[in-house]
């Protein structure tokens, strides 16, 4: 993606952004802070506010990371399929959505040792989509506040899509 097309599709700024993510540590320094496993592992991710977080957020205890693409992206971004178009994850969300911060990747700089961060950044609203399970199960979008939470046997079948709200 060149930056004509990332201007013209408004998401050059989200680049920027998710790489500034980068740079202060989000996804670089898991490993080596001690806050994910090894890729050989799937890179668990073991930061405590981050997945308080997320635990908040949908209920679950798992913060999934991208175990899919190359060294570039597994393990160092949430996950693409869960988190759809939240800013830290592997895959860019074309257009004018925007790829926002979610109380998820805000809470990482704490487990990165950043001694404050800024909640309020983060996006308001969060659609959580539950695709069909393996036996043709449930499938909705449910607008949530941050701190709702989902049934836990959905876990494995949740998607997060984040929508800044005005």
């Amino acid at each position: 993606l060149g930056a004509p097309r990332l201007k013209r599709n408004n998401n050059f700024i989200d680049v920027i952004k998710h790489e500034l993510g980068h740079i202060l540590g989000l996804g670089t320094l898991w490993v080596s802070k001690g806050i994910t496993g090894t890729s050989e592992q799937n890179c668990p991710y073991t930061g405590q506010a981050a997945t308080k977080e997320w635990r908040d957020l949908s209920g679950c205890s798992v913060l999934p990371t991208e175990l899919d693409g190359g060294s570039g992206t597994r393990c160092g971004h949430w996950d693409d399929s869960t988190m759809k178009n939240e800013l830290m994850t592997g895959y860019l969300i074309q257009g004018s959505n925007p790829n926002p911060f979610s109380r998820v990747t805000i809470a990482g700089m704490l487990d990165l040792g950043y001694p404050k961060v800024n909640y309020n950044a983060a996006v308001r609203t969060i659609v959580a989509t539950l695709l069909p399970d393996a036996t043709g199960g449930v499938t909705s979008e449910t607008k949530l506040h941050p701190t709702a939470r989902l049934h836990k046997k959905y876990c494995s079948l949740i998607t997060i899509t984040t929508r800044k709200t005005t």
